[in-house]
């Protein structure tokens, strides 16, 4: 069964290439309803402009843009606002493009997603600051990421 933590934590699944919003549910519900990955996190999917089997290059260019890295970014933000605090990232094939690009640096300074999350204070590094989120994990499901 589902039990809420002290703080409030978030899976949020970045689905696949060619993947429908219908499937993506059905495959994350089924997903979790067949393991113990997370009984106290709220399930959350991040639709990106996917694609199908003819727009595979059209697919990994939007995963990369400066337009899905905003609304990541204003998805993040919305997790802040409605009190989560730790986030465990799961992605499947070329989702892992969005999410490995929305946290990359802008012009070599921290990005503005990164700015949003801080070091595990279990780790000892870093104090708790306030409404910043902790990224507990970060999980690659088949990923599909360019090595050029």
């Amino acid at each position: 069964g589902w039990a809420p933590a002290a703080q409030k934590e978030a899976l949020v699944l970045l689905t696949g290439f060619s993947n429908t919003v219908e499937i993506s549910f059905q495959s994350f519900g089924q997903l979790l309803s067949m393991t113990n990955i997370c009984d106290h996190a709220y399930p959350i999917i991040f639709g990106w402009p996917t694609g199908t089997s003819l727009t595979y290059r059209h697919a990994s260019a939007a995963a990369n843009t400066k337009r899905n890295k905003e609304h990541f970014y204003q998805f993040i933000q919305g997790l802040q606002q409605s009190g989560i605090r730790r986030v465990h990232f799961l992605t499947h094939s070329m989702g892992v493009q969005t999410l490995l690009h929305a946290f990359s640096d802008d012009d070599g300074e921290r990005g503005a997603i990164s700015k949003c999350f801080q070091l595990d204070p279990d780790f000892g590094h870093d104090e708790n600051r306030g409404n910043m989120m902790i990224c507990k994990s970060i999980t690659l499901l088949n990923p599909d990421f360019p090595l050029e």
